[in-house]
């Protein structure tokens, strides 16, 4: 069992144990929310630069040990490169510490999350409880390299058009060198020019929409099974286009919006079956042709990565009639293995809304489709 919360009511006389409980409440919640995030892991800053040759300097970030412990470094750190006879390559590490203060009656009561940076020939052993995060390593002559680990897979803003291969690819050798040998993959997935018939899809949806599923795309993909998260970076350029088919005007023009998403997240892939969704899904939206909206993160089981459409579909929802059928669609990125234990990727439209009087009047009056070309990119 894990603490929750404490019952009051009035003339309830709180003790120590209740505050204590109500703390460990509140701090289990959190490592397990870290958990999710990932461990081990580099979640923002700590980048790591040599200059003249003769000190390493660690910039300010965070991140979260194998325990799930915060490391926090608040000022740039600096340390001697000091390379052995026979060493090649410095391992630039950091490590959580406590600091302590507060004192009343010869007790510590307030406690911070600090860290430490050390640089070593070897990596730690995972006993020390030490997380590596750059690699230093020696060139010919005075050169030196700088190699980041255990860095969380950023999410990489890329604009419409861009060929994200390159970027994948680098992002996750990066995400993955304290792994040992990395295992990654990319795949391009494309629509066929007419595309997806929004409009036909939906009018034939199921009475309880929030039931209805539509799969855009799937491609059988190699993942070993290898007991670790999959990490997943998807990066989807969709477009919709819409024409006005009432009798009134004949001579419609189409209408295109495009709006580009990167996300990223976790899931756990079982031997056969639905995966399970356990990341903290990121998405960012690079552009929606005006102001792009905020980043929008979510805990979610649906999929690596749900991206609204809401955004997309915004002028065209400003017809009343529709916009109840519009603005809770969105794509829903999933990982399955089948009986025979292939693996494979699939993009899902769905729909989290009701049913809404006008539904069917309003799509009946246009022509809709959905093109998308999308690069899905996991690490091992």
């Amino acid at each position: 069992m894990k603490p929750a919360q404490i019952r009051v009511f009035d003339g309830l006389r709180l003790t120590s144990e209740h505050l204590e409980h109500l703390q460990q409440a509140m701090t289990s919640t959190v490592q397990d929310l870290r958990g999710i995030a990932g461990a081990a892991r580099v979640h923002q800053g700590m980048d790591v630069a040599v200059a003249d040759g003769k000190m390493i300097t660690v910039q300010p970030g965070f991140a979260f040990d194998s325990q799930r412990n915060r490391i926090v470094i608040d000022e740039p750190q600096s340390l001697s490169a000091e390379f052995g006879q026979n060493d090649s390559q410095l391992y630039v590490c950091a490590g959580h510490q406590t600091v302590e203060g507060g004192e009343v009656d010869t007790h510590a009561t307030i406690i911070w999350d600090s860290g430490a940076v050390l640089v070593r020939p070897t990596l730690p052993e995972p006993a020390e409880n030490l997380l590596p995060i750059a690699k230093v390593v020696r060139q010919v002559g005075s050169d030196f390299q700088v190699v980041p680990l255990s860095r969380a897979p950023p999410a990489v803003g890329v604009s419409a058009g861009e060929d994200a291969k390159a970027t994948t690819e680098s992002v996750y050798r990066s995400a993955s060198t304290c792994m040992g040998t990395p295992r990654i993959g990319l795949e391009v997935l494309r629509s066929d020019e007419p595309g997806f018939d929004l409009r036909a899809s939906l009018l034939g949806r199921p009475a309880a929409i929030s039931q209805w599923r539509a799969v855009l795309f799937e491609r059988e993909i190699e993942i070993p099974q290898s007991g670790r998260p999959i990490h997943c970076l998807v990066k989807v350029a969709l477009t919709m286009r819409w024409k006005d088919n009432t009798s009134g005007k004949p001579n419609a023009a189409e209408v295109r919006r495009v709006l580009v998403a990167t996300a990223q997240g976790e899931a756990c892939v079982p031997a056969t079956g639905a995966a399970n969704h356990v990341g903290l899904t990121t998405v960012r939206y690079d552009a929606i042709g005006t102001a792009p909206p905020e980043w929008s993160s979510e805990l979610t089981q649906d999929g690596i990565a749900t991206i609204a459409l809401a955004p997309l579909v915004a002028d065209l929802a400003r017809s009343e009639v529709v916009s109840q059928a519009l603005h809770s669609l969105g794509i829903a990125m999933r990982l399955e293995r089948d009986d025979g234990g292939r693996s494979r990727v699939l993009g899902m439209l769905y729909c989290s809304g009701d049913e809404s009087a006008g539904r069917i009047e309003g799509l009946e009056r246009f022509d809709m489709s959905l093109i998308w070309d999308a690069r899905f990119g996991w690490s091992a």
